[in-house]
Parts: C-alpha cells; sequence; structure tokens
C-alpha cells in the first residue's frame, strides 16, 4: 500500500463499557493489532463508542459523531445485535447510523470481541489486502 493512501476511519459502536465497566477501545485496538501487518494498521484510525443506553443524549452524541466523523465503517458490536432484549435498541442504532452515513459508509458486524479486527479488515478487503478467513 502506498503511504500517501487515506487512512480509512471506522467507528466501533459497543456495549463494553455500559456492562463491564470499561471502554472497548483497548479490545479494539489488540484485536486489530493481532489481524493487520504494521503497513495495514497505520492506514487504519478506528475509534470506538460507547454506548450507554441510559442516556438520554445518546442518539443526539450518536448522530452528532457520525456526521462529524465522515467514517468509512461503522461496526456494530454483538452485545448490540445478539440478544433479543435489546433488538428495539439495535434498531435504532441501525437506524441512526443509516440516517447519518454517506453512501460509501459501510456497516460492519462481528461475532464478539475477538472478531473486532477481522470484522473491519474482512470489510475492507480491496484497500487492506488482507486473508478473509
Amino acid at each position: 500500500m502506498s503511504s500517501t493512501s487515506p487512512n480509512i476511519k471506522t467507528l466501533t459502536l459497543s456495549l463494553k463499557k455500559h456492562l463491564h465497566g470499561s471502554s472497548i477501545l483497548p479490545i479494539l485496538t489488540a484485536s486489530f493489532d493481532a489481524v493487520a501487518t504494521p503497513d495495514i494498521r497505520s492506514r487504519f484510525d478506528n475509534q470506538p463508542f460507547d454506548v450507554m443506553p441510559t442516556d438520554p443524549d445518546l442518539f443526539i452524541d450518536l448522530r452528532g459523531k457520525l456526521k462529524a466523523g465522515d467514517y468509512d465503517g461503522v461496526l456494530i458490536g454483538w452485545c448490540l445485535r445478539g440478544f433479543p432484549e435489546r433488538t428495539a435498541l439495535f434498531e435504532e442504532i441501525v437506524n441512526a447510523v443509516v440516517e447519518s452515513k454517506d453512501a460509501k459508509t459501510k456497516l460492519m458486524f462481528c461475532t464478539g470481541q475477538e472478531d473486532l479486527g477481522k470484522a473491519i479488515l474482512r470489510s475492507f478487503g480491496s484497500e487492506a489486502a488482507i486473508d478473509n478467513e
């Protein structure tokens, strides 16, 4: 990859802080570092967004972050989509993302924390030249 290539900017939406008291950022970083070479890692700007369902400003904050961020991809974590009792929250989040994104923004999904890095690379395979196991 050319060092002049633009960065690929992603936003990961996670319930980790709400459920376990800490941000997804260290896990996101470790998961991505485990599957991406240094050259590929240098092309990505992976940012977290801690979804706090009890925050009355959640969707104001999320829509603001999405509009200001110009993200190439938005990853919606497993804890948001994998549980029937969170379906309404998941639907609201998906709709907020769809309403806020431009046509080039990719929606991504993972199967858990260990899959965060692979999910990002799966979606940007041609840009990142990765092995899609």
